[in-house]
């Protein structure tokens, strides 16, 4: 990836194979070993899209799997000051799929726990960087949408609180929006509950799993 870009925009074809390569740097004089995945984008709990979780399933609205289409090396271990190509290959589906695939590669140096003598207390710190990746086969835009999927209660730091899963089903991203949250008893204006929250955005294909307390 050059020194000016970002990220990652592809505009592929169906059943074809794409290939990207990203230059990781060990700018330190000891030898450290990192790990590397690719993840799709999701909507985290603060209504803000985010490239560090690895869905073990993807959304249920997904056409394609970032993820699963994408080969690469998934430990790289560096000597002090060296440099290394990784390379991406990316297998597009014979199917052709609309909107956009977004996710990232996602790079974590993976340090040894750290004990503390007199607490006797394990840490690690870990430090990461993330390239996301952009995947598309045509240029056409699609509408985004929101649906309700689910509300139940749940526990929040052992208090209770509602989860409400709001769903983007499309493969384009939610513009940002002001969103407001309103509880009311069964066919009543009454509210019981109410939340706002600034700056929402939605990942294509994700579902926000928000808390309300």
């Amino acid at each position: 990836i050059a020194e000016n870009q970002s990220h990652f925009e592809m505009k592929v074809e169906p059943n074809s194979s794409e290939k990207v390569s990203v230059q990781i740097t060990n700018g330190s004089d000891k030898d450290k070993k990192f790990s590397l995945q690719i993840n799709n984008a999701t909507t985290s709990k603060n209504g803000e899209i985010s490239y560090e979780k690895k869905l073990n399933v993807p959304d249920d609205s997904a056409q394609v799997d970032l993820q699963t289409i994408a080969t690469l090396p998934h430990e790289l271990s560096l000597k002090g000051g060296e440099s290394r190509i990784v390379d991406i290959s990316f297998e597009v589906p014979e199917q052709a799929f609309e909107g956009v695939l977004l996710g990232g590669l996602q790079v974590v140096e993976q340090n040894e726990a750290t004990e503390q003598a007199d607490e006797k207390i394990s840490f690690k710190n870990k430090y990461s960087f993330i390239v996301p990746i952009v995947m598309y086969e045509t240029d056409a835009q699609l509408k985004a949408d929101v649906k309700l999927k689910k509300v139940f209660p749940t526990l929040t730091n052992a208090y209770p609180s509602l989860e409400i899963q709001l769903q983007n089903p499309v493969a384009t991203t939610l513009p940002t929006k002001d969103v407001t949250v309103k509880i009311t008893p069964k066919n009543k204006k009454e509210v019981l509950k109410e939340q706002q929250l600034k700056e929402v955005t939605f990942a294509p294909n994700s579902t926000w799993n928000n808390q309300l307390d």
